[in-house]
């Protein structure tokens, strides 16, 4: 579940809309602070690893490109005409 919107319902307590990323169903539910600071860091920790995922995925298409490049120059499949 992602958090949407979310409001402080009292002292410690906030009221909370989230939404299933699979299914799009929305639930609004009314937690503690406690809950409410492990939910922050475990979004925080999914955070990172999508951030380093993206980071390897950026790598790896980057080096893919170079790789292509890098032959097409080799073959003279690319002169300054193409820039």
């Amino acid at each position: 579940m992602n958090p949407l919107d979310w409001v402080e319902e009292s002292p410690g307590r906030w009221r909370i809309m989230m939404r299933c990323p699979d299914c799009d169903l929305l639930r609004e539910g009314v937690f503690g602070q406690a809950l409410v600071e492990r939910l922050d860091e475990e979004l925080d920790r999914a955070t990172g690893a999508l951030l380093s995922d993206l980071k390897q995925l950026t790598h790896a298409n980057m080096a893919a490109e170079i790789e292509l490049f890098s032959r097409a120059l080799q073959l003279d499949l690319i002169g300054p005409s193409d820039f």
